[in-house]
């Protein structure tokens, strides 16, 4: 019918062009010349009305393509297993396993990406940001839904959960953070010397080690390393004081 709509009304408009084509005797360049400018004025108000609603269709196809590539991040959780608690409980904490990686792979990307002011991975870590963020909606509504069929001990661990996404995304957030430096520091043309990239490094290989650490104990919910992990923290805290204080005295030189 929507074919019809248009076809019939521009068919018509075709056979009266056609029967003035003899108004212009053998001059048929001149016709198609007017007669494409016609053709085209019509086409256009004829389309009018269609444009907002293609727009909303190209947009909603858009949108789900979008939304089918972000789904992709999710590996383990299912709202099918909301009614199995026991299940759902392991899968939802290999879930937050899985977000945990894509954050520590991201990290190093943009740590990378800051040091050597090589942005190959830009694009990368832009896109992954987004599915970190994706995934801590898709774990919380998650675990909103399940905790209405959780008994206490399972609600104390979910209350737990609660805090590890929010620890994981705002690491996520310092990853990306990393490259928005990066590029201001491209614009300004600002590179870290060998001396602040050799103490960065320092820095940067404990964390690492306490993300590594830190998602053992979450794993295997023991208690084994955690003071060990205390220890790297204090360690980071004393270092990173010391970077700052050896940055003040290279730049007040």
């Amino acid at each position: 019918l929507l074919f019809l709509a248009i076809f019939w009304p521009l068919n018509s408009v075709f056979n009266l062009f056609t029967s003035m084509s003899s108004w212009f005797g053998p001059n048929t360049g001149l016709f198609i010349a007017v007669f494409m400018v016609f053709y085209n004025i019509i086409t256009m108000f004829a389309l009018l009305p269609f444009i907002s609603p293609f727009e909303k269709l190209a947009t909603k196809v858009i949108k789900d393509k979008q939304a089918e590539g972000m789904k992709s991040y999710i590996k383990f959780i299912d709202d099918k297993l909301i009614n199995s608690p026991a299940i759902a409980m392991g899968q939802v904490k290999k879930e937050i396993v899985n977000m945990n990686e894509l954050t520590k792979e991201n990290f190093i990307r943009a740590y990378e990406t800051i040091i050597t002011q090589n942005f190959e991975n830009e694009e990368l870590i832009s896109k992954t940001e987004e599915g970190i963020d994706y995934l801590n909606i898709k774990i919380t509504d998650f675990l909103i839904n399940l905790s209405h069929n959780a008994d206490d001990k399972d609600s104390r661990i979910i209350g737990g959960y609660f805090h590890a996404l929010n620890d994981i995304e705002r690491i996520g957030d310092h990853a990306y953070n990393f490259l928005e430096s990066a590029r201001k520091m491209k614009e300004l043309d600002l590179q870290f010397s060998d001396t602040a990239k050799g103490e960065l490094k320092e820095l940067y290989d404990i964390i690492i080690l306490m993300f590594d650490q830190t998602f053992k104990i979450f794993d295997k919910a023991t208690d084994k390393r955690v003071e060990e992990l205390h220890k790297l923290e204090d360690k980071t805290d004393v270092l990173a004081t010391d970077l700052a204080n050896a940055h003040y005295e290279r730049i007040t030189k």
